[in-house]
């Protein structure tokens, strides 16, 4: 007979170690009976008739502006519009701004040839412009926009 010190507790090897399962199986009788109770609950739906609305649909005077930051010293695009000098990005974004009746919000890409200076350059002029909402769109690692 060999004797091994358990936890400070002497036991035989011949003698078994007994594992109570009892609450184990309390527990799995417990989520059985949740999961019957949950699955024959009835789904309730409420059907609702929205009704049609009479506004436009979105026009591009409601997007915001993407004005991108060219690698070229003085130049910026609005969209998918023609590179721009600083007074016609203005101009164009003006025009823009007009066509709403909110906040025309800007968001800015950057080449990324472009040096950091004209990013600054860029929100200043939109700054010294009057656009207060101006947002940065970051390259994400997969390319995309976030």
């Amino acid at each position: 007979m060999i004797r091994a010190d358990v936890n400070g507790i002497g036991i035989d090897t011949e003698d078994q170690v007994r594992v109570d399962m009892t609450a184990m199986i309390d527990v799995i009788f417990t989520v059985i009976a949740f999961m019957m109770i949950v699955i024959n609950v009835p789904i309730h739906t409420l059907n609702v008739d929205v009704p049609e609305s009479d506004a436009a649909q979105s026009s591009d005077a409601s997007k915001p502006a993407v004005l991108h930051v060219l690698a070229d010293d003085k130049l910026w695009r609005v969209d998918d519009g023609d590179p721009l000098d600083r007074a016609g990005i203005l101009e164009a974004l003006r025009a823009r701004q007009d066509a709403r009746e909110d906040a025309l919000p800007v968001l800015v890409s950057i080449d990324e040839q472009a040096p950091v200076q004209r990013m600054v350059e860029t929100f200043s002029m939109l700054q010294a412009g009057g656009f207060e909402q101006v947002s940065i769109i970051a390259d994400t690692a997969e390319g995309g926009a976030s």
